[in-house]
């Protein structure tokens, strides 16, 4: 699967260099529009963040998020600041088909366990690392955690996917850590999407040739956005889907 990104900030699309607050793209005044966009030109998932709930703990979109939804046929999977059970439960009751938590990951095992439990595959955990480390809290901390510490950790609790970003690469273009992400699969036995660093077609045939180890997709960002490539494109590369 091929997963356009988008990234929210004080209600416009943006895209951040290394995950570093100070260093903001701005592409799009009109989320929705955007969301609309990639449903058109044949997503099959939407993946949006929350950078402002990221950073603040609480999600901050959930209106935009919702007119997103409702703009869009594709599927969407949600994340920023979701780190208790009411914000969880009122993003799945807007429509995203899939929340993606972090921190909470780290910090509330026993949340996790509840809402799998409740949800099943509508939950997805985020694993972010920097320099073979977990970060937490919008990427602003780090936990000491190894990412296949952290994966291990969370079997137990019924996940069964996990978003791996390396956030060296996020927003640079400089092509995925294609290692670490096919090792985090084969070790952890979980079903993995790459993120990070996503600037050629190369790229996502070298993410395809990974299937067979649990990787199920790529998600795509500032490569869209600076026209590298179209979204029909990257479809085409990842053999149709």
């Amino acid at each position: 699967m091929i997963i356009p990104a988008i990234d929210l900030r004080d209600g416009a699309v943006v895209r951040l260099h290394r995950g570093q607050a100070d260093q903001v793209t701005h592409y799009s005044c009109d989320p929705v529009s955007v969301a609309r966009e990639w449903n058109e030109q044949g997503a099959t998932w939407v993946h949006v963040v929350d950078l402002d709930g990221a950073f603040s703990g609480r999600p901050k979109h959930l209106a935009v998020l919702e007119r997103m939804v409702k703009a869009s046929d594709a599927p969407i999977e949600f994340g920023g600041g979701l780190r208790s059970l009411l914000d969880i439960e009122q993003a799945l009751r807007i429509g995203v088909a899939r929340v993606i938590l972090g921190s909470a990951a780290l910090t509330n095992p026993e949340l996790i366990a509840k809402v799998v439990k409740r949800y099943g595959e509508r939950i997805a955990v985020a694993v972010d690392v920097r320099e073979r480390k977990v970060s937490t809290f919008g990427w602003q901390e780090e936990s000491g955690e190894s990412p296949l510490d952290t994966a291990q950790r969370l079997k137990p609790t019924g996940i069964v996917r996990i978003i791996y970003t390396d956030i060296q690469q996020d927003g640079t273009m400089g092509g995925p850590n294609i290692e670490a992400t096919k090792q985090i699969a084969i070790d952890s036995g979980l079903k993995v999407i790459a993120s990070g660093g996503v600037s050629a077609l190369d790229d996502i045939r070298a993410v395809k040739r990974m299937e067979s180890f649990g990787i199920e997709g790529v998600i795509v960002g500032k490569a869209l956005y600076e026209r590298r490539f179209t979204l029909a494109e990257a479809i085409a590369a990842a053999g149709g889907g």
